[in-house]
């Protein structure tokens, strides 16, 4: 089924790209994705950039598949979207995730690509926010809820019809997030014992 996605999407010149309902700028960068022309760290070596080539999330090597797809912080934010469809499989590839929203979304293309673009459009944003201004995320579960909101607010660029359930789509990532952010969040009283200059999230 990868190839025939592989095949089928990448055939139609990226009209599923163009055509999707995003901002131009949102369009543009999964354009660039799928082009793996995005600035990541082993692509901006590629022109002579001398700088540390590892993920700010995790440590290792940065390339777009290892950001979005190969990094612990990319997997808890895609297992969390798992939920949502009660699957706890997580893609690998962006055509997995195709093949995957094909399953669990039969007749809700539209949808694809509006889900698809929020994730890693979230991911880019607080990868740059710790490339950039050094503000690294507390949890990966915040990734989750930025996502939430973009999709929220994409919903009313959709057709009448497709926006109830692209906002419907928003509402279940968020309590997806919100319940594993409880499971995973410590005690309280064992966070209170941990050194004043220690972060609960470090594990992450």
């Amino acid at each position: 089924m990868y190839r025939w996605l592989e095949r089928n999407l990448a055939g139609a010149h990226y009209k599923w790209i163009w055509g999707a309902k995003i901002p131009l700028k949102i369009q543009i960068f999964l354009w660039q994705f799928f082009q793996n022309s995005i600035l990541t760290r082993d692509n901006m070596r590629k022109i002579q950039w001398q700088g540390d080539p590892k993920c700010s999330f995790c440590n290792e090597l940065e390339s777009a598949q290892h950001l979005f797809f190969g990094c612990s912080v990319a997997r808890i934010v895609w297992r969390t979207v798992g939920v949502v469809f009660g699957t706890s499989y997580i893609p690998k590839t962006i055509w997995q995730v195709f093949s995957w929203l094909y399953v669990f979304l039969p007749g809700l293309c539209e949808i694809y690509t509006v889900g698809l673009a929020a994730v890693c459009w979230s991911i880019w944003l607080a990868r740059n926010r710790a490339t950039f201004e050094k503000k690294w995320i507390k949890t990966p579960f915040e990734i989750a809820f930025t996502t939430s909101a973009f999709i929220d607010y994409w919903a009313g660029m959709q057709k009448p019809a497709m926006a109830e359930n692209v906002k419907k789509g928003a509402q279940l990532l968020k309590k997806s997030a919100a319940q594993m952010l409880r499971l995973c969040e410590p005690p309280r009283a064992e966070a209170s014992e941990q050194a004043e200059d220690e972060e609960i999230w470090d594990e992450w």
